[in-house]
């Protein structure tokens, strides 16, 4: 689940996303796989630009650009109703320093997350709910492997646990913005399991 982008600065991990999209045997969804040219041309200059301005941080790949998924499935209208359907999520960050929400919807919605990205401990997340995998093509097809011999129900009890003691927690319902975000969360657990 991600839409396709560019990034000419060095440590971003859209070309490794891209190169798995089109290598190993994953559905893709996402926007943009199937734009025109003339829609890509206008972020692959705006990032361009960007990477110049950042001396030394240039790199040049010409993969992410060209790249076109193996099993491209179209933009999804929900992404956690599409998410539920699969037992494994592959999750390319945008950079090994940084994380997004694509990690903790695949725990959400009940995939486990071959990862590549930020460190998932730092988000409390804890070990053996994620398999992490360095940045790599070879990485993330072991990752998928390892994953796929995983005990589901046993990974999946786990997560829920974690989920419901992570929800649960006065301190996220202490907040009056936490409120909406916990119940819905709480919500689509709910839904999942009944």
């Amino acid at each position: 689940m991600a839409s396709w982008r560019v990034s000419f600065i060095r440590g971003s991990l859209y070309t490794l996303r891209a190169s798995a999209f089109k290598d190993l045997d994953v559905d893709v969804y996402g926007r943009g796989w199937n734009d025109r040219w003339q829609t890509k041309s206008r972020e692959i200059a705006g990032n361009f630009a960007i990477a110049l301005r950042q001396p030394g941080s240039l790199l040049i790949s010409m993969g992410q650009i060209f790249a076109r998924p193996n099993k491209y499935l179209g933009e999804a209208s929900d992404k956690h109703e599409v998410l539920r359907g699969y037992k494994i999520s592959l999750v390319v960050e945008n950079s090994t320093d940084y994380s997004s929400e694509k990690l903790l919807d695949a725990l959400f919605c009940g995939t486990i997350p071959v990862y590549c990205g930020a460190d998932p401990h730092l988000l409390g997340i804890p070990e053996g709910l994620v398999v992490t995998c360095e940045p790599s093509l070879e990485a993330l097809e072991r990752g998928l492997i390892i994953a796929a011999s995983m005990n589901y129900e046993k990974w999946r009890e786990g997560a829920d646990a974690w989920i419901e003691e992570t929800l649960s927690q006065k301190v996220l319902l202490s907040e009056g913005v936490w409120r909406n975000v916990v119940s819905e969360l709480l919500e689509i657990t709910r839904r999942e399991h009944f």
